[in-house]
């Protein structure tokens, strides 16, 4: 607070002295501050705070407008700056704990703790600034006072409901969705979807750039990437991994020894091939063992995506919702929406092979699964993963990062931070 505050002679105060104070939060996220308004709603009043970006400018406000600033506890730090100083604020959590570990390390010890801290704070979680976004002045823009009106509910369109992108179909997001004992996943966390390479108006590098990614996961392959390379938002990093790949490691590129292969020897009809993709990336995939790795360190908000967001996004999808513990009936139901967004893209095909489906009525069928996906192939990949691994846990451990505590038999991704209030 700055000289001339009623706080200035004291060294401390309790957290009801807040109330009727204007009160300036140097942060990017009002989120973070989850604690302090719990604790004063607790307390039976709400402060007249505003949050804004940066320290420095708060500390020329207070001193202009003789308010105070909630900032870092550092006794005798700026005992150099006679204009302000600084008071310790009693009856609260810790506010924010930063927690660095080694991306190519993994700790059992440090899950714990980050589960412990996460609990402690609530389960709120901030995010870097990103950059490339200019700053605003934050005293023009109060975010809640005791006077201003309780925030309306945000509105969401139904779960599955394709994101209004001009560039591509079939991206959407995971929200909303009925999951484990009747909760429903978070808004705005898990998207799924195509390559952002075909996003290129400004509208939809604009709306890309909102969702706040930190993450995008591309399971194409290393040539498709090279051919399309993916768009990356300021505050993002991009990972590509092949999500199907041979069991050499090869990432299948769909020449006609990769289909053989896949195929068995069998031919290419019906969904013959779909199946044989849907199973082999059931089997060490690497790509989806990174996803996971993203989810259980909170990696959020992720993308990830393939080409057309149908066959290895989909399957990624399902193993998600699998673990968020949705019903059979919703992780299908996700899996088949591919074939209403990408309507367009599939009955452009079939009009491209007209003559051939009017001499062959089953080939409208297979055409099907190549600009979407098989209706029946969501219930096969879940009945292949029960047969294949017999429990859920055991699908786990092998799409899980290693190592993992023993005592964690499956990922962390069901944890509260996916579900909806």
């Amino acid at each position: 607070m700055p000289r001339g505050h009623p706080f200035w002679e004291k060294e401390s105060v309790p957290l009801a002295e807040l109330r009727g104070q204007r009160v300036l939060l140097p942060s990017l996220r009002q989120d973070l501050f989850a604690p302090l308004w719990d604790s004063c709603a607790r307390a039976g009043f709400a402060p007249d705070a505003e949050v804004g970006p940066s320290f420095y400018q708060a500390y020329y406000l207070v001193q202009e407008q003789l308010c105070t600033c909630l900032t870092r506890y550092e006794p005798g730090a700026r005992r150099e700056l006679d204009r302000v100083r600084d008071v310790l604020l009693e009856d609260l959590p810790p506010l924010c704990v930063s927690l660095v570990q080694r991306r190519d390390h993994s700790s059992a010890y440090i899950d714990l703790l980050r589960s412990y801290l996460m609990e402690v704070l609530g389960g709120a979680a901030s995010l870097p600034p990103r950059r490339g976004r200019p700053a605003k002045p934050f005293y023009n823009f109060p975010v809640l006072s005791s006077t201003a009106p309780a925030a309306a509910a945000p509105v969401h369109p139904a779960p599955g409901t394709p994101l209004p992108f001009a560039g591509g179909h079939n991206f959407r997001e995971l929200g909303g969705y009925e999951a484990d004992e009747g909760k429903h996943v978070k808004w705005g966390q898990i998207y799924r979807g195509i390559t952002t390479a075909c996003l290129t108006s400004a509208a939809d590098r604009k709306l890309l750039d909102s969702l706040g990614l930190r993450l995008i996961l591309d399971l194409r392959s290393g040539t498709e990437a090279a051919a399309a390379p993916d768009y990356v938002p300021d505050g993002a990093r991009l990972v590509q991994i092949c999500g199907l790949c041979l069991e050499d490691g090869k990432e299948v590129d769909f020449s006609p020894e990769d289909r053989f292969t896949l195929l068995k020897g069998m031919p290419d009809e019906g969904n013959r091939m779909a199946r044989a993709m849907y199973e082999r990336m059931l089997h060490g995939n690497k790509a989806f063992k990174e996803l996971f790795r993203a989810l259980e360190a909170g990696e959020t908000p992720v993308l990830f995506h393939c080409s057309g967001g149908k066959d290895r996004t989909g399957v990624a999808a399902m193993l998600i919702l699998l673990a968020l513990g949705a019903s059979d009936e919703t992780i299908c139901a996700d899996f088949v929406q591919s074939n209403t967004c990408r309507k367009e893209e599939i009955e452009a095909l079939w009009a491209e092979h007209a003559e051939e489906i009017a001499a062959r009525p089953e080939q409208k069928y297979f055409y099907l699964g190549i600009s979407g996906v098989h209706p029946d192939d969501g219930p096969f990949v879940l009945q292949t993963i029960r047969e294949q691994y017999g429990t859920t846990d055991a699908t786990w451990s092998r799409v899980r990062p290693d190592p993992r505590p023993p005592h964690a038999a499956a990922p962390d991704v069901s944890g509260v931070k996916y579900f909806s209030k």
